[in-house]
């Protein structure tokens, strides 16, 4: 796997604004911009920073917590129309716009699960299905250290990933409850 540089969440959310911003300046190169691997412990905020990134870029946040999916959430069911097999894709994989899309808990999920993500996180395709242009991808995981549930990345994914590592730090926590009002009086 790719070394994980550290950073904090601050930094963090500035890298996916710029990578996100890359993709709207340039959709072109989308596809050549690669995905963001997060780690991170517990809580630590990787999923609401994310969030928070791209609502303040006017995008669109599709959250897809892969650790309680089946392959068939992402794949589509399978229809046969006109003696053809179909899938009937989840209407939460975007069609236009722009936004980030969250793999989120990818570390925990069933391996079986990640044969179908691989497609649509490294080739940004899923069968006949392409993530518009406009779409970053953003995928979150536990680390094995934290105890939590988490499963080593095949290497085939691990390698095709920035990988950022996010370490608590105080300044970050300040922050982010002075920006949502809930710092406690007094303090």
């Amino acid at each position: 796997m790719k070394k994980k540089t550290t950073c904090t969440i601050i930094e963090f959310k500035l890298i996916i604004k710029l990578l996100f911003k890359a993709t709207l300046t340039y959709p072109q190169l989308a596809p050549s911009i690669p995905a963001t691997m997060l780690w991170g412990p517990p809580g630590v905020g990787k999923s609401s920073s994310t969030k928070q990134a791209c609502e303040e870029l006017g995008g669109k946040f599709i959250d897809s917590r892969l650790s309680q999916r089946d392959p068939v959430d992402l794949r589509g069911v399978p229809e046969i129309v006109d003696g053809k097999t179909v899938f009937r894709l989840p209407e939460e994989l975007p069609r236009e716009g722009h936004g980030i899309i969250l793999f989120d808990e990818l570390s925990s999920c069933d391996p079986s699960l990640l044969v179908a993500a691989y497609e649509l996180i490294l080739d940004r395709r899923l069968g006949d299905y392409r993530v518009p242009p406009g779409f970053y991808i953003v995928a979150a995981g536990n680390r094995q250290e934290d105890r939590s549930v988490s499963r080593q990345m095949p290497a085939a994914l691990a390698n095709r990933f920035m990988h950022l590592e996010i370490e608590p730090d105080l300044q970050s926590v300040l922050n982010y409850l002075k920006e949502k009002g809930e710092f406690l009086n007094g303090l």
